[in-house]
Formats: C-alpha cells, structure tokens, sequence
C-alpha cells in the first residue's frame, strides 16, 4: 500500500519531497505523506489563500505577511504566476522556503538553494534574500550557503525572542553575517489547528483559545519593545473563523500606539541598522 501511495504521490508533486525516505508504512511515515500531498493541495486550492489575500490589504503596502513557495517544475511555476500580482501589489516580501523536510548534504543543499534563487529571479526579477527551513532547523552547511547566496536573513530557529545574530551551526562558532528572526511555536497557527497527526500537534482548538494566547503573547513582546512575528498557513489560518480571528488580533494590534508592521526583510534590515548604529552588531552576543 505504502509502495503504491508513493507513486502517487510522486506524480502528482514531482521532487517536492524524497518519498524513498519513508521505507516502512508506519503511522508517522504515512501521516507525514498524506500531510505533505494535503499541504500542496490546501496552498494552492484551498480558499485560506482567498482569505488571506482579502485580509492583507487592510494592513497595507509592505505588511507582514511573507511567501513561500515550495514546488518544482510545472507546479512551482503555476504558483508563481498565480501570486506574483498579489505580491507586486502589496509589497509582500518572499523568501526562499525549502520543499523537502530532510536536510541534505552539502552538494544536495547547495544545488537546492540556488535552484529556488533561480525561480525566484526568473519568476519576480529579484534575487531572494530570506530563508525558511520546513523543520525550523538548519543543516550543517545550510548558514555557509545562506552567506554564499547573499541571504539577509533566515527565520528557522527558537534561539530567543528577539531578532539576533546566530552562531550556527555550532553552540558558541563564529557570529553569521545575517540576521536571525526567531520563530516559536507559541505563535505558529499548525500546533493549534493541524489535526493530530503527531504528539506535538494538540490540533482542533478553538479561534478564541488562540486568540487569547496571541494578545498574551503581542502584549509582552509591546512592553518589551519587541518583535512579534506570526507563523501562519492558508490551509490553516483560512477557514473562515480562524481568518476572523486573524483579522480580529491585527485590529486589536492596530490600536496600540507606535507599533509598525513590516515584512520579514524591513525588520531583519531595520534591526541590524540599529545594531551597527550602536556599535553591537560585531560585539559579543549574549542570548
């Protein structure tokens, strides 16, 4: 059954991940392909797309709500095309978000990286400047590689609450040369809306639960100047009284003074400028 599913699910989403990977038909390894196909099909069909869109103009040109686009082939380009309006008329920053959830080796990473540069440039004229890794981790080469490609930032580690400079891939290595916005569960839509499928995935609660953890959570990151950065997904936040929720907090968040939303590459730039400014971004950094 596994053996069939997979080439299934190999045609329809050619080298989106390394399905000969998944040898034994456990529960996980089976929740992980259905997942994977399930996510291609909610981004790109799904009305959580329609519903983010609708939402995104409210906030204004340049708002927090950065692409990813995963996909090769024929599909990235369907997508691509089906996004770049959007994208030039809101200002929204895209990045560069991997399309397997196994981390490569460094000939593999290399080539992964600078293929989805090339379908940025070739798709948006722009060369990208960001990074997400699907497992919120980084390989082995993967900060070398970032360096290498010119990349101002990556959003993929829990290292702090706060933008900082990273020492990866080693505990106490050199000081990178981009910007690191940290992600955290606490503010990421799939623990709270993914069904089950794994331990970690509480899934199924409701809007006014999430809600009530985000203002929390928007209201000490305001007392302490900080940065509040959502993780959210179309197949996730869409559904109509998730996004209600969504545009509820963004409404409440607009009525505190001083607070500015910018997309990933404005803060990552804005917060080095104030470190170099300072004379901190070559100093020592304690987390």
């Amino acid at each position: 059954m596994l053996q069939a599913a997979k080439q299934v699910f190999q045609q329809a989403i050619p080298g989106l991940l390394d399905l000969n990977t998944i040898e034994q038909p456990t529960p996980d390894s089976l929740a992980l392909l259905f997942y994977k196909f399930a996510q291609v099909f909610w981004h790109t069909r799904h009305f959580g797309i329609h519903n983010l869109e609708s939402l995104h103009p409210r906030l204004g040109r340049g708002a927090p709500l950065t692409r990813s686009m995963r996909g090769t082939g024929k599909a990235f380009a369907f997508i691509a095309k089906l996004l770049h309006c959007f994208l030039c008329l809101f200002g929204s920053n895209i990045r560069v978000s991997g399309h397997s959830l196994q981390l490569c080796q460094l000939l593999l990473e290399c080539h992964t990286i600078r293929a989805d540069a090339l379908r940025f440039a070739a798709t948006f004229g722009a060369t990208p400047l960001g990074n997400r890794s699907p497992p919120f981790a980084l390989g082995p080469h993967t900060a070398d590689l970032l360096e290498e490609f010119g990349f101002e930032y990556d959003s993929s580690l829990f290292g702090h609450d706060e933008p900082y400079r990273p020492r990866v891939p080693t505990v106490g290595g050199g000081l990178r040369d981009f910007v690191e916005l940290p992600v955290s569960w606490e503010l990421d839509d799939a623990p709270y809306f993914l069904f089950n499928f794994f331990p970690h995935m509480s899934g199924m609660a409701t809007p006014a639960q999430v809600l009530e953890i985000w203002k929390a959570e928007f209201e000490g990151s305001y007392r302490a100047g900080g940065c509040f950065l959502l993780v959210v997904h179309p197949f996730c936040i869409g559904r109509y009284p998730r996004i209600a929720m969504l545009d509820e907090l963004i409404t409440w968040i607009k009525g505190f003074p001083n607070v500015w939303f910018g997309n990933h590459l404005e803060v990552a730039r804005e917060w080095r400028r104030g470190q170099e400014a300072a004379g901190l971004w070559d100093a020592p950094q304690e987390l």
